[in-house]
C-alpha cells in the first residue's frame, strides 16, 4: 500500500538527524527538492546533512543555501537517524552515496540503523527505501515536496519557495510540457505568493549561460542526424568536444530539446561519452502514446518517464548509438 504524505511527515518529525540526498548529476528538480525538504527540516530544529555524489554545477548557485550540499566522503563517519532520497529512481543512481547506506546497514556498531525514505515521481523507481512515496502523476519531485510541507503544516519560507519553484519550473519545461497540470499551476502561484523573484529565477535558469556552452553547442550540432523521414533525431557528444571547448557536462542541458522541437521529430536522443567507459543516453518522446522512452531506456539499464528517460550503459559511443536507434526504430514500426 502506498504510504500517505501524513505518514511521511510523521516519520520525519519523529527523527532528529538526517542525510538528505538525490541522484548523481543533479538537475534543478533534484537540488530544489533536496533543499526544500532539508531547509524545512532545519526550521523544525532537526540536524540535516545535504549530500551529492557530484560537485554542484556553477549554474545552480542561485539556489538559496546550495552551498550546504557537500560531496565529501568523510560524512560516512556520521550516524544518521534517517536518510531521505528525493528525485532518485534507483539505488544505483545515488552514485557514491549508495555506499553510505550500504555501510550503515552492514555495520552494527553504527547505531541506530538509518531509516530510508524514498520520495520520487519517476515511473521507473525501484522502491529501494523502507518507505517509498512514488507519485508518477506529479510532474516534478518539487511538487511532491511542496505537498509534503503543506500536509505537515510546516512553514514554506521564501528561500524554500525559491528552491521548489525552480524544481517545478525546470521539470515542466517552464510549464510548457504536457505533464503540467492545474494543480501544478496552483502550486506555482502559491510559491510566487511567498515572495519569490520569478523574473530573477527564470533569468538564472533560462538566460544565464557561459560562453563555453555556445561553443559546445556548435560542436555538438555538427553531429545531428535525422532519420526515418525525420521522426528520429539524435546528437552525440564526445569527451574531445569538452576538451576542445572547455565546456563541462552540465553545459549540454536542454540540447536535446532543440532536436525534440523539430516539427517532424517524434523521438529525440542524445548520446554522451562519460569517463570510465560509460555512455549517457538521454531520450525524449514528443508523444508517449506512440513511443514510451522509459521502456526503451529500461532495455539499457535505465529508466525515467514515458516522455523523458535515460540510461548509462558501458560501451563505445558508435555501438551504443546504433543499438539504441535500432531499438527506437523497431518500436516505432510496431
Amino acid at each position: 500500500m502506498k504510504p500517505s504524505l501524513e505518514q511521511i511527515a510523521q516519520e520525519l518529525a519523529s527523527r532528529d538527524n538526517f542525510l538528505v540526498m538525490t541522484h548523481m548529476r543533479p538537475d534543478a528538480d533534484a537540488l530544489g527538492s533536496q533543499l526544500g525538504v532539508g531547509l524545512a527540516l532545519e526550521a523544525l530544529g532537526k540536524k540535516v546533512t545535504y549530500w551529492s555524489s557530484d560537485t554542484i554545477p556553477d549554474k545552480f548557485f542561485y539556489l538559496p543555501h546550495v552551498d550546504k550540499i557537500i560531496s565529501l566522503e568523510g560524512i560516512i563517519e556520521t550516524a544518521f537517524d534517517c536518510v531521505v532520497s528525493i528525485d532518485c529512481a534507483s539505488f544505483e543512481r545515488l552514485g557514491k552515496a549508495r555506499h553510505f547506506i550500504k555501510n550503515f546497514r552492514k555495520e552494527p556498531k553504527q547505531s541506530p540503523e538509518p531509516f530510508c525514505i524514498n520520495i520520487d515521481h519517476h515511473e521507473s523507481n525501484t522502491k529501494f527505501g523502507d518507505i517509498n512515496y512514488i507519485d508518477t502523476s506529479s510532474p516534478a519531485s518539487g511538487q511532491i515536496a511542496y505537498e509534503l510541507l503543506m500536509t505537515a503544516g510546516w512553514i514554506v519560507t521564501k528561500e524554500i519557495a525559491t528552491s521548489l519553484y525552480a524544481a517545478i519550473s525546470t521539470d515542466t519545461g517552464s510549464f510548457q510540457y504536457s505533464n503540467t497540470t492545474p494543480k501544478t499551476m496552483r502550486v506555482a502561484a502559491d510559491l510566487i505568493e511567498k515572495g519569490i523573484n520569478v523574473g530573477e529565477i527564470n533569468r538564472q535558469i533560462y538566460e544565464s549561460f557561459p560562453l563555453r556552452r555556445l561553443l559546445l553547442f556548435k560542436e555538438v550540432f555538427n553531429t545531428v542526424e535525422f532519420i526515418d523521414d525525420g521522426k528520429i533525431g539524435y546528437i552525440q557528444i564526445t569527451e574531445k568536444m569538452y576538451a576542445d571547448t572547455g565546456a563541462k557536462p552540465e553545459d549540454n542541458e536542454n540540447f536535446i530539446d532543440s532536436i525534440r522541437s523539430v516539427e517532424s521529430v517524434i523521438v529525440a536522443a542524445l548520446f554522451e561519452e562519460e569517463p570510465e567507459g560509460k555512455i549517457r543516453i538521454s531520450l525524449r518522446s514528443k508523444d508517449s502514446k506512440i513511443i514510451n522512452v522509459n521502456t526503451i531506456a529500461g532495455k539499457f539499464g535505465g529508466g525515467g518517464h514515458p516522455a523523458a528517460a535515460g540510461a548509462r550503459p558501458d560501451g563505445k559511443l558508435p555501438e551504443i548509438t546504433d543499438a539504441v536507434i535500432a531499438e527506437i526504430r523497431r518500436t516505432l514500426q510496431k
